[in-house]
């Protein structure tokens, strides 16, 4: 097992929404989360970082272009 790091810039949400979307430096979407419930945000009580935990039932599968191959 190898990590693999993606650059992202930005991390987005509408308050009351059901989609994250973390975008790339090309302004892409390099994630998105969605969810059946809402998204909400609160004062951190334990960190001083912005942060956001998702639990997730089976794969998540990324596609990485091959070498050579446009970033869309």
């Amino acid at each position: 097992m190898s990590r693999v790091c993606i650059d992202v810039i930005a991390l987005e949400f509408e308050e009351g929404g059901q989609t994250l979307w973390i975008t790339g430096p090309e302004g892409g979407t390099a994630l998105r989360i969605k969810c059946t419930g809402k998204i909400t945000s609160q004062a951190c009580e334990t960190s001083p970082v912005v942060h956001c935990d998702a639990i997730v039932q089976g794969d998540i599968v990324v596609c990485i272009p091959k070498p050579g191959e446009a970033e869309a």
